[in-house]
């Protein structure tokens, strides 16, 4: 009877993610091999189980696609040699192929015609869900997808700009990026940033294709991601102190079931205390962990001990660990270690500028960017600079004035390069000025 074991080859567990390969053994006669797309850290597969470990933390999702993915293709290697005529003349390449007839029915289709660029970016985008990045071995999120997604609808537009249906692989030359990118800048009017990133999911779809030799076109390679440094604030320990002394409760006399709000747009709505109780503390969450808005659902009981918050990142699929201060631990227990499920990231974000409007963190700022090839100054309020992400460069910013060592704060972060993490600095060239005549007179006091 033969069997099948999904495993690892042990001499590859220096790397950060590997193949998991499958073993059909049928007697001594019969021994197939298959190495599939399916991608795992070493260290977080259990080779009896053939299974995501029990016992480590670990995205409920992905846990359940990876051992889905890994019975899946045990069955598909079962069926198809149970229902081989010959099984002694079977060989490994030929189960390669067989899975890959499967797979891909497509490429064995007659008068199958070799993919355009836009349907292979379809089938990308298809496929996308259970499509390890990179070498992470991670499935690509929600967010994720809706990025390839957009940026595909916008490459979709610049065709129809160039009257034509799509574009094949020999068209992305160098031409094609300059007139793209100008077409970002003065037909969509989208900002620096916003461009790079349509720059960087062209690249990588060029990069996937030439991996699966749909096209030996290199001429990506000299591709430039535009991008600038984000003009975005982090806020201080006064403004965190006035957000956390919000009052939210219902047992005021003058507090209604909805608050009633003049918000920057100039429109009045209504809001539920509640809700905007739930927003503010989840907020501070990020404020004082570093913890990303999709991170905050994974925080329970079970991972924290002794004033520890161990975690696995939601992007990155890093673990952390984060020490609990004082507020964070306060808003912890206040929903027994099991912050409230968040709304939507647009309407959470909304909410956080009426949260920090409340606080009174409300002067009046210049926001500079980059907007169709020509340097902006917006000037607004200073709580409607504030979103999700500005509780993690918060965080990052506020230890880092209180000179925290820095290696150490990116370990809390979870950043992998001083360079990524400086990024989150939100640091003026005075304040660098002060720190260092501070640091200089603490050393002429220390030789006197």
């Amino acid at each position: 009877m033969a069997t099948i074991k999904a495993f690892i080859r042990t001499s590859t567990k220096a790397k950060d993610f590997v193949n998991i390969r499958f073993r059909l053994t049928d007697g001594r006669t019969v021994q197939l091999f298959h190495k599939s797309d399916i991608k795992v850290n070493p260290n977080d597969f259990d080779a009896k189980n053939e299974t995501i470990k029990a016992k480590i933390i670990f995205d409920a999702k992905a846990r359940i696609d990876f051992n889905k993915a890994i019975t899946s293709r045990k069955d598909l290697i079962s069926n198809l040699y149970l229902n081989a005529t010959d099984k002694s003349i079977l060989t490994s390449d030929w189960l390669e192929d067989a899975i890959d007839k499967v797979l891909h029915p497509e490429k064995y289709q007659s008068g199958f015609a070799p993919q355009t660029f836009f349907t292979f970016i379809e089938d990308f985008i298809q496929r996308a869900p259970t499509r390890s990045i990179g070498n992470s071995g991670r499935f690509a999120s929600e967010n994720t997808i809706k990025d390839y997604s957009y940026s595909f609808g916008t490459l979709k537009d610049f065709a129809k700009f160039k009257n034509v249906d799509s574009f094949d692989f020999s068209d992305i030359d160098y031409k094609f990026y300059t007139d793209y990118v100008e077409f970002l800048q003065t037909e969509k009017v989208l900002s620096s940033n916003t461009i790079g990133s349509k720059i960087k999911h062209v690249k990588l779809w060029l990069n996937e294709a030439i991996k699966l030799d749909l096209t030996s076109n290199m001429k990506y390679k000299s591709f430039v991601k535009i991008q600038e440094d984000s003009d975005n604030i982090a806020l201080s320990e006064s403004e965190l102190k006035a957000i956390y002394e919000l009052d939210f409760s219902n047992d005021k006399s003058n507090a209604a079931v909805n608050y009633r709000l003049l918000v920057g747009d100039g429109k009045v709505r209504s809001y539920k205390l509640e809700t905007l109780g739930f927003v503010r503390d989840g907020f501070l969450l990020e404020c004082w962990t570093g913890c990303r808005w999709s991170d905050l659902p994974k925080i329970t009981k079970a991972n924290i001990k002794n004033e520890f918050l161990s975690i696995e990142q939601k992007k990155t699929g890093t673990e952390v660990v984060i020490p609990l201060l004082d507020i964070p631990m306060a808003i912890l227990q206040k929903y027994d270690f099991t912050p409230p499920a968040p709304i939507s990231k647009d309407k959470n974000n909304e909410l956080i500028k009426i949260v920090c409007r409340l606080a009174g963190i409300t002067a009046i700022e210049e926001k500079k960017m980059t907007k169709g090839g020509v340097k902006q100054v917006y000037t607004l309020e200073r709580c409607e600079r504030c979103t999700s992400h500005t509780g993690r460069r918060t965080m990052a910013t506020m230890f880092y004035k209180q000179g925290f060592d820095t290696v150490s704060l990116m370990a809390i972060t979870g950043h992998k390069t001083i360079t990524s993490f400086l990024k989150y600095i939100k640091v003026t060239p005075q304040e660098h000025a002060e720190k260092l005549l501070k640091h200089f007179n603490e050393m002429k006091n220390k030789l006197k």
